[in-house]
């Protein structure tokens, strides 16, 4: 097991936190390489209560999952990592 970090953003001005979320160890690889290439989790839950999660960039979105704010966190991030992995070079983020 290990801790992926995600920054959520609170209402309702944007306040940010840090939070760390345990994944299954079958993620480490994805959420490093995820890492080394300068990408991060985000996440924000919405006044519906949906909630998005996403993989960020300084070059903007990479890939975002939006779901019902009571899905569990650390499923929704191995989604993510998933998709991520599939990406094919993960240091060249002009692929989307």
């Amino acid at each position: 097991m290990f801790n992926a970090e995600v920054v959520e953003y609170h209402l309702p001005n944007g306040r940010r936190s840090m939070k760390c979320v345990s994944m299954g160890d079958e993620y480490r690889d994805a959420y490093d390489s995820m890492r080394a290439a300068g990408c991060w989790f985000e996440m924000e839950t919405f006044r519906n209560g949906e909630r998005c999660v996403t993989i960020f960039s300084d070059e903007g979105d990479i890939e975002m999952i939006i779901t019902p704010g009571d899905v569990s966190l650390d499923f929704v991030i191995g989604k993510l990592l998933n998709l991520y992995s599939k990406l094919g070079d993960k240091n060249d983020l002009s692929v989307r």
